[in-house]
């Protein structure tokens, strides 16, 4: 999905590799500029923090974790959940799943 810091690429690649792969070619949606591990084939270069749709559950989660108990920061991070793309009705909805005391 993304090449972040490129660690975990590089430890599969060298991985796969020892294994006896004979080719080996790689492909992400997302490159990072700080990424030490390229990939042959990405889509887009960003610098921004991605939400992927199947991570939106648990990234308002740990959000919430963090945050709830800091009602002056929590205005701050729904503005920016939504700035990221989520729609403002799917931000209050998982919200509210995980704003009401901070627990799992």
């Amino acid at each position: 999905d993304v090449a972040d810091s490129g660690h975990s690429l590089k430890v599969v690649a060298n991985h796969l590799r020892r294994k006896g792969a004979k080719e080996l070619k790689v492909c992400t949606i997302y490159l990072k500029p700080q990424s030490i591990f390229h990939p042959d084939f990405y889509a887009k270069t960003t610098r921004k923090w991605i939400i992927f749709p199947w991570e939106r559950l648990e990234a308002v989660r740990l959000i919430a974790r963090h945050f709830n108990s800091d009602r002056a920061k929590v205005s701050s991070v729904v503005s920016e959940l939504r700035d990221s793309g989520l729609s403002s009705r799917l931000v209050r909805q998982l919200w509210s799943i995980f704003s009401y005391d901070g627990r799992d």
